[in-house]
């Protein structure tokens, strides 16, 4: 009888065990699912944000193979991808033509809208204060640039886009909740 006993408990404490378990891992399972939710949403708000920054510093500049910046909408977010710690921002933005931009032009394309943004920072810091700029514009406040330049569909550039403000940084420093 004590054999029986001892065997049923061992049993109960496996099952108990088991549904902990389970009910452990779904929780887990949830939170991970919840934290990548709210990661996904701060990337989004950050790609709003840094399409209006970039188009305060472009717009007005007058790329002769691109099509004109109307509006922040003119500059699309087409994704985002982190490698090592470091965020990439994909945009797009509409070329004049159909036709195949040559690397070389690319290149200059990016050294030059890399100057406009450094130019539209310097201006920001002289004609507005420091607490207008750091909360209006916060991706040309901490620093951002175009890495990279291609020419991959027919109708359209991307944009590679980086910045010192992470993602963590971004929901600390503006308290955004998501």
């Amino acid at each position: 009888m004590a054999n029986t006993k001892n065997s049923f408990l061992c049993s109960m404490g496996k099952v108990i065990k088991e549904l902990w378990q389970r009910s452990h891992n779904k929780y887990l399972q949830q939170q991970a699912i919840q934290q990548q939710n709210m990661l996904n949403a701060c990337i989004g708000a950050m790609a709003d944000q840094m399409a209006v920054d970039l188009y305060e510093a472009l717009h007005d500049k007058g790329y002769p193979l691109l099509s004109p910046l109307y509006t922040p909408q003119s500059i699309r977010f087409n994704g985002c991808s982190c490698v090592n710690g470091c965020y990439k921002f994909i945009f797009c933005l509409d070329k004049k033509s159909e036709n195949k931009i040559i690397a070389l032009i690319l290149s200059e394309m990016k050294d030059r809208m890399n100057r406009d943004i450094a130019s539209t920072q310097r201006k920001m810091a002289r004609l507005y204060e420091y607490e207008y700029v750091y909360n209006t514009y916060p991706f040309l406040f901490h620093g951002i640039y175009v890495s990279a330049v291609q020419d991959l569909k027919m109708s359209e550039i991307t944009l590679t886009v980086q910045t010192n403000l992470t993602p963590q940084n971004f929901v600390q420093l503006y308290r955004q909740t998501f």
